[in-house]
């Protein structure tokens, strides 16, 4: 095996060596033969499609130099926006541009991720473009096209570069494990194709990483490696979702992190299992519509600084609508609105049963999820796993997983909470929150979390970690 990185060794050297981009190097090719080539090129698309590669090789063509040649030219400017974003960098470069070529016929300057420029040095390289010299030609490149301006953008040829496919990715990385002797079986250079996500760069250093392995390597050993769950493991999870078995899903969930998997891995695969569902490829129980909020949500977890609620709540946000009991009417004889007056002007003790609790009873509560259901499924979800008690005039709602608990203590949430027991339980005057596991520990009471009723909207709210 021979040392450096694949990446580098293995950059397109000529326009035949670049795959996928044929719309773009023939019509390049062309220009240059019928020396018919733009004074400025705006170079697009996602990275390591061959961007800066193609410039380069632009920038020697047409000037009629082979790029093999390892010689480096000073009429072959390279500049990083990112490093070089200034308007003092291209103030300099504004001075030297009209300095004719000093070995070549063409000055070339290539202005990679040019969207990093400041907005004086945009108006700056405007100038520039608007009046270039005869012997200079720009090629810019970016993987964020929308952030170079419309001034600049109209000013140059624009060429928008595509994804690889992951075919075209696998059969490239094939030739380049067989020059370099590397032992790896097809299907595991299929799922580096498949994580490469179009690029050709990233493929290579992939297939760079496990090069090193002294054996053959396996479909099973990339999978791990790059944190791959097995398809049987992602169909069970989607399968708990249908089911709403939400125990047997965190279980599920639990068990792919500690095999190595990501939260955006994880999300990445649910993704595509449910594409297939879509398509019909797949099995699923979901609706359509079911299956495209359950996508929304999983696209959108990076979104968010905590990958693992975001993930678990999305999930949530999939489980199917159920028929729930409905609503019992409370048939007790209402109070006269005076008497009201007066018991709420001087409420009584609430009446507590000392240390025992009873079991909250199933219709109220049930009533209770049933109108969290209609107005709020992700946290209808949730409630419907708390284990539920009443103690005097206290409901109790203790949960297994801190993050439910957090989920419900949120203020909007609660609020909706609070509201539904009140009005189908006029007995309850508080509620509390609790976290399953801390309950009964050493002896002692779980630490109460939501005070009265009455005082739940109050100016801070304390949570449990």
């Amino acid at each position: 095996m021979s040392s450096g990185a694949l990446y580098r060794k293995y950059r397109s050297r000529s326009f035949d060596d670049v795959v996928g981009q044929e719309h773009i190097t023939t019509t390049l090719v062309n220009s240059i033969k019928n020396e018919t080539f733009s004074h400025a090129y705006l170079l697009t698309g996602p990275r390591g499609v061959g961007k800066t590669s193609v410039a380069r090789l632009f920038a020697y063509m047409v000037n009629g130099i082979d790029y093999s040649d390892d010689k480096t030219y000073s009429d072959i400017i390279e500049i990083d926006a990112a490093s070089n974003r200034r308007i003092d960098e291209i103030r300099e470069l504004r001075e030297k541009i009209g300095i004719t070529p000093s070995l070549l016929k063409y000055k070339v300057y290539i202005i990679d991720e040019v969207h990093m420029l400041t907005r004086e040095a945009f108006n700056a390289l405007l100038k520039t473009l608007e009046e270039p010299p005869q012997h200079a030609i720009f090629i810019l490149a970016t993987t964020d096209f929308h952030k170079v301006p419309d001034t600049i953008a109209s000013r140059c040829v624009r060429f928008a570069f595509s994804t690889i496919r992951p075919e075209a990715i696998a059969e490239h990385l094939k030739k380049i494990a067989k020059k370099e002797s590397i032992d790896i079986e097809d299907s595991a250079l299929e799922i580096i194709a498949e994580n490469s996500e179009g690029s050709f760069r990233d493929g290579i250093s992939l297939l760079d990483q496990f090069r090193n392995s002294k054996k053959t390597i396996t479909a099973g050993y990339v999978a791990r490696v790059l944190g791959i769950s097995p398809a049987k493991e992602i169909g069970a999870l989607i399968k708990h979702v249908e089911s709403s078995a939400a125990k047997d899903m965190m279980d599920s969930l639990d068990k792919l992190r500690h095999s190595g998997a990501t939260d955006s891995q994880i999300a990445k695969q649910l993704i595509a299992y449910l594409r297939s569902c879509l398509l019909g490829e797949t099995g699923s129980t979901l609706d359509r519509q079911s299956l495209l909020k359950l996508i929304d949500s999983l696209l959108k977890i990076n979104e968010y600084s905590n990958t693992r609620i975001a993930l678990e709540i999305a999930l949530f946000s999939g489980f199917p609508a159920t028929e729930e009991k409905p609503a019992v009417v409370n048939k007790a004889k209402p109070r006269q609105e005076k008497e009201k007056d007066v018991k709420e002007e001087n409420p009584p003790e609430p009446v507590r049963e000392s240390s025992t609790t009873r079991p909250a009873d199933g219709d109220f509560w049930e009533s209770v999820l049933s109108e969290l259901k209609n107005e709020n499924n992700s946290l209808y979800a949730i409630a419907r796993m708390a284990e539920v008690k009443i103690t005097g005039t206290t409901l109790e709602l203790y949960f297994k997983f801190p993050f439910h608990y957090k989920q419900v203590s949120n203020e909007k949430n609660l609020r909706l909470i609070v509201q539904k027991v009140k009005s189908d339980n006029g007995k309850i005057k508080e509620v509390k929150l609790f976290i399953k596991e801390k309950a009964g520990k050493n002896g002692e009471e779980p630490k109460e979390t939501v005070k009265n009723i009455s005082n739940i909207f109050g100016p801070s709210e304390v949570l449990e970690s």
